[in-house]
């Protein structure tokens, strides 16, 4: 009297879902038949490029009379000459030649 029935266009879904699932496969086998091997386990690592320059000029500013600002007891003109020595410590290790400028 009452028979289950499937919905209509399931068997047509289904088909279309094997068939998608075939090309999928049939493209992997064929990616991979075509694809060019390719070594995993050597890494290369691009020559070093010269520096595109060979002097800096490094001015840490202020100096002599001019002092700079003060805070909290430090000044300005030694944290300026400070960081100008560590920059040109930098350069001096990477082979740039690094020249800081005397104030007047």
């Amino acid at each position: 009297m009452f028979r289950l029935r499937a919905p209509r266009g399931t068997s047509e879904r289904s088909g279309l879902a094997w068939i998608g699932l075939l090309l999928m496969a049939g493209s992997f086998v064929w990616l991979q038949l075509i694809a060019v091997p390719r070594s995993v386990t050597r890494i290369e690592i691009p020559a070093p490029q010269t520096a595109p320059f060979a002097l800096v000029v490094i001015d840490p500013g202020h100096g002599g009379q001019d002092s700079g600002t003060k805070k909290s007891g430090m000044v300005e003109k030694d944290l300026t000459l400070d960081v100008a020595h560590r920059v040109e410590r930098l350069l001096q290790e990477r082979g740039i030649t690094a020249v800081l400028t005397v104030g007047a």
